[in-house]
């Protein structure tokens, strides 16, 4: 089975992603602009790539090697089998600490075993992902028959309705779950996975675009991300405000991808070519932006080019560490042996 496209530039948005978490949680920011119309963005922009990903896998196969079961197979290994080997631990600390903001029930361990992880700080993220890669063979089975932009604009109903009936939801999710109380009515409202449908089906839209990602689309997505905040600060009416911030992650993903697909790590990615006498690698000419970067016109924001040099060249360090070394059992007074048959 081929492997999954890696584009460097999702990558290089994930790991925006998952510093803007640790701001989050460190609270270094405060609660400034920046914090959230940027930093608190990271959760949805994960939602975004999720559907981005997604199709990519389905795209990357064809005829029968794409299904539903190899593609839950897929999802379950990299959700499912962390989370099962992270809740023992979670459950001795808990039982071992105690802490007053947890309630520990006789079926919660049933609940998250089904991968409802009640109680588990943000292990709502989980919960609702676990629910989206469920739905998504659906997702992706009406985008080729309808077409994605069809999928698109239901999921921005479905998610704008969600704004619409907020407190409704929050109500009607009220007392579900195996420790009911006020803690667990947010997370019921947080794991409800149609509020990000606009998400998932906006990953989708950009999948087969992503590659091309350049000037005009940076251009326009700041133009978007700009009047979505303008919108949540109640520049267009304090009403259409709750409705502007939800869709604010959307521009802000796309600006993020192509800043970074201007990096050097994402103008030139490497795609895999399946040929008789096996894999080839072929390099792939660089993205319009990237054209523009290498020309000498105004580049990305300089810190994506400079964390992925830092990536590149610990990366390649460990290639060479790895180049001399050998795995072979160790020789009886414990040394390793070498390529060449010395010990080390």
């Amino acid at each position: 089975m081929p492997p999954s496209p890696r584009l460097p530039a999702i990558d290089l948005v994930k790991g925006c992603a998952i510093l803007c978490v640790l701001f989050i949680h460190s609270q270094a920011l405060g609660d400034g602009p920046l914090f959230l119309y940027v930093v608190n963005q990271a959760v949805p922009i994960f939602v975004v790539l999720f559907g981005l990903n997604s199709e990519l896998w389905w795209q990357a196969r064809s005829g029968s090697e794409a299904t539903i079961a190899s593609f839950y197979a897929s999802r379950a290994r990299r959700i499912l089998v962390p989370m099962w080997a992270a809740l023992p631990v979670w459950w001795a600390l808990a039982l071992l600490l105690r802490p007053a903001d947890v309630v520990l029930t006789r079926t919660l361990p049933l609940w998250h075993a089904a991968g409802w992880l009640s109680q588990v700080g943000t292990g709502w993220f989980v919960t609702m992902i676990i629910q989206l890669v469920l739905v998504f063979p659906l997702l992706h089975a009406l985008a080729r028959r309808a077409g994605t932009e069809t999928v698109l604009v239901a999921g921005l109903a479905c998610t704008l309705a969600c704004v619409r009936l907020r407190f409704l939801l929050l109500a009607a999710l009220a007392g579900v779950g195996p420790a009911p109380g006020r803690a667990q009515d947010f997370f019921n409202y947080f794991v409800f996975s149609p509020r990000l449908l606009a998400h998932v089906a906006f990953g989708m839209w950009l999948a087969p675009k992503v590659d091309r990602v350049g000037g005009t689309a940076a251009a326009l997505s700041a133009a978007a991300f700009a009047a979505c905040v303008a919108g949540a600060e109640g520049g267009f009416g304090a009403s259409r405000a709750p409705y502007a911030a939800a869709l604010v992650p959307l521009p802000l993903t796309v600006l993020l991808l192509a800043a970074c697909c201007g990096s050097p790590g994402g103008a030139v990615r490497p795609s895999l070519k399946i040929e008789a006498g096996g894999a080839r690698i072929r390099r792939r000419p660089p993205t319009r932006f990237a054209r523009h970067e290498l020309a000498g016109a105004a580049a990305p924001h300089p810190l994506a080019g400079a964390c992925w040099r830092v990536g590149e060249t610990w990366q390649r360090r460990y290639r060479m560490w790895m180049e001399h070394r050998d795995f072979s059992p160790a020789q009886s007074d414990g040394a390793p042996i070498s390529r060449s048959g010395n010990r080390a």
